[in-house]
């Protein structure tokens, strides 16, 4: 197998898709309201670092610590919640073609993968969507089924993920993060 193929095989094993990406201006400019995925995607690069707050509605979390990295050639950002913990949880953000996913891959074992929502999504504001389960039943079992990603103006970044277990909503996990030092 070529390195070409072996990189892609192992990509769609560890993901469950294919990274393709794109790289990041200097300074990304701000998602419009329908922005693309390209776009949205740099402004996720811009997060590189790590970023400190509070957690909440989060289960099990109080205070938060998250990090993000530039990955992979610059085509995947990834974000670790709460390194180090026995509540450790990954996800992948990646580039598919037209598409901008995440692999999420969550303490409790379950691996949603979500898709941003251009049309939900405004401003500093993406919003992403359930589209894929792997590991579990999202008919019954817990895991995040959609959220959003605020990147705002004042230096705060707000995460808001939704929690769905027996079909219904019954959570929400939020963050309220500054970058650097807690």
């Amino acid at each position: 197998m070529t390195i070409k193929g072996w990189c892609r095989a192992s990509a769609m094993l560890l993901l469950g898709l294919g990274a393709v990406g794109a790289r990041a201006a200097d300074k990304p400019s701000a998602a419009a309201p329908g922005a693309d995925a390209n776009a949205a995607f740099a402004r996720l690069q811009s997060l590189a670092g790590t970023w400190h707050g509070d957690a909440g509605d989060a289960e099990l979390i109080e205070r938060a610590e998250v990090s993000y990295a530039v990955t992979a050639g610059g085509r995947a950002v990834m974000e670790t919640i709460t390194p180090g913990t026995p509540h450790e949880m990954i996800s992948m953000y990646y580039l598919d073609g037209d598409d901008l996913l995440i692999a999420h891959y969550c303490a409790n074992g379950h691996h949603p993968r979500l898709r941003y929502n251009p049309a939900k999504s405004h401003g500093d504001t993406l919003v992403f969507d359930f589209a894929q389960a792997a590991n579990f039943d999202p008919s019954t079992d817990s895991h995040i089924h959609g959220g959003s990603v605020d990147i705002g103006a004042d230096g705060i970044l707000r995460e808001d993920w939704t929690v769905v277990a027996g079909g219904k909503e019954v959570a929400h996990n939020r963050f309220a993060l500054t970058r650097g030092q807690p």
